[in-house]
Order: structure tokens, then sequence, then C-alpha cells
């Protein structure tokens, strides 16, 4: 049993969080750490968001791969929870990506015309994923320049065409 030098309560010590490298629980209970780790934040704020950038951009690569290897290993369970998230909320996406494509029309547009004469691999694997079964990320990149040179042949026939007629 300890006291809490904060709250004054008496408690069990797995009531209390171990010192770091140190012997013996710290001096402050759980819930009194919490509540001064929620007021610390609520104070330092932006210094804590600041600090959270210098990380991120000091380690980006460190946390793509990180986060690669998550999602690597529990493919199941995000892929579950997904699925779960659209269907409880799918009401609400659509209508948002409906309220997004309004707009944002004009950029749409200009961007999938962009695409369309650049034949990026994006542009093929959109027209691939709407011609097929298959979604834009199961398309295979051995795909992609063969279906770039159909596209070229058909353009380049529709435009000899046309200058015919």
């Amino acid at each position: 049993m300890k006291a809490c030098t904060r709250c004054k309560r008496i408690l069990s010590l797995d009531s209390f969080h171990a010192r770091n490298g140190k012997p013996g629980a710290a001096c402050q209970c759980k819930g009194c750490a919490k509540e001064r780790g929620f007021a610390y934040r609520a104070q330092n704020l932006e210094k804590i968001r600041a600090k959270d950038r210098k990380y991120i951009k000091q380690n980006r690569e460190k946390i793509r791969e990180r986060d690669r290897i998550y999602q690597d290993s529990h493919a199941e369970k995000i892929r579950t929870r997904r699925s779960n998230y659209y269907e409880a909320n799918s009401d609400k996406i659509i209508a948002n990506s409906k309220r997004y494509q309004l707009e944002h029309k004009g950029a749409l547009v200009a961007k999938r015309k962009a695409e369309s004469e650049q034949m990026t691999d994006s542009y093929i694997k959109h027209v691939l994923s709407n011609r097929t079964t298959l979604r834009k990320s199961q398309v295979p990149s051995e795909l992609i320049p063969i279906k770039r040179l159909q596209l070229i042949i058909g353009r380049r026939a529709k435009e000899i065409l046309d200058e015919e007629c």
C-alpha cells in the first residue's frame, strides 16, 4: 500500500506506475499521472505538435517502413475494420464523396483530362478497373504498359479515320 502525493489516497502498488529504471513505484497514482499528462498536453499543445512534426520530418522513412510492416502483418484485420466501417457509414461516405465531387468538379475534370493525355499509370489503372472486374489496387503492373499501347493504337486509329472523313 502507498499514498499518492497528489490526491493523498492510499492505494495498492499496482495503482502506481513503475519508476523508470529505479526501484519502487512512482509518487503519484496512475489516475493523477493521467490527469497531469492531459493538463500538460493542453497547456503545451503547440510545443508538442512542433516536436511531433520535427520527429516525423526527420524519421519519415523509418515511420513509413514501420507502417508498411504493420499493414503487411495485419492486412486481414485492417481489411475487416475498413469493411465494417464502410458498412456502418456507407451513406455518410457516399454523401461526402458526392459533395467533394460537386465542390471540386472543375479540378477533377482537369486532372482526369491531364492524366488521360499523359496516360499516367493511375489513368491506365482507372481504365482497366472500369472495363474489368479488377480494382485499381489489383491491376498487375505488367498489364499497364500493354494497355497503354492498346490505348495509343486505338487513339491513333481514330485520328486516321477522322482525317479520312
